[in-house]
């Protein structure tokens, strides 16, 4: 594939306001505070990126801004992966490197949460406010998983080792992006997922694999994750 083909100009939807930032531009239509936070997690990223790649003595290339859309409504969101060649099936955020541009829905918006939403909507009592914060915190942390995940693909792509014209394994592309999710005891899912017994068969499946889609996909990521960390 060549340079060339990877230049495909996307154009914003006159809908989708714009937000600036050292190294971002984002593209959204939601509102002022939430673009506001998704950038500020965009920057923490690049940042994380780039202490990591100077830590181990890479070089770093110049880099324009880079594009990200934060899409509010699951149908948009939808429609745009499919653009890019990708099945939408379970994806809630994706970097199309043919368009170097970084696509995330907006955690709200991602079925299981709205239906979460819908119960929460019905619930009452004393219970209320636990689950109201329960829910909170699992849409903060998808929103920074999948941003951190997402953003560390494109910076790397952009800016570390990474060339966009050329084939790279499955495996590293998404174990490097898992280096950079934000972690505690609590939320190390990746080390959760890891198979208790991990046979040659998984390991070959994972290191041959070219899509990490599909019934085993946490069980793949986690090995993934275990290779390159």
């Amino acid at each position: 594939m060549g340079c060339v083909a990877l230049l495909i100009v996307w154009t914003p939807l006159p809908s989708e306001a714009q937000k600036v930032t050292a190294h971002f531009e984002l593209f959204h239509d939601v509102g002022l505070q939430e673009a506001d936070a998704v950038a500020s997690i965009l920057e923490s990223t690049y940042e994380n990126v780039i202490r990591f790649l100077k830590e181990l003595n890479l070089p770093l290339r110049p880099s324009p801004r880079l594009s990200v859309r934060l899409i509010g409504q699951l149908e948009a969101f939808q429609d745009e992966v499919k653009s890019a060649g990708h099945s939408p099936e379970g994806i809630v955020g994706l970097y199309v490197a043919e368009r170097n541009v970084t696509l995330l829905l907006r955690p709200e918006s991602i079925p299981a949460i709205a239906a979460l939403d819908r119960e929460l909507a019905r619930a009452s009592g004393p219970a209320l406010a636990a689950f109201q914060s329960q829910r909170d915190a699992l849409v903060e942390r998808v929103r920074r998983l999948t941003i951190a995940h997402e953003t560390a693909h494109q910076v790397l792509f952009n800016l570390g080792p990474l060339d966009r014209a050329a084939q790279q394994p499955a495996w590293l592309l998404e174990g490097l992006a898992c280096l950079f999710e934000p972690t505690s005891p609590q939320t190390d899912f990746r080390r959760a997922d890891f198979p208790k017994e991990l046979g040659v068969s998984a390991l070959r499946a994972v290191v041959s694999s070219e899509t990490f889609a599909g019934p085993d996909a946490a069980e793949r990521y986690a090995i993934a994750y275990s290779l390159v960390d």
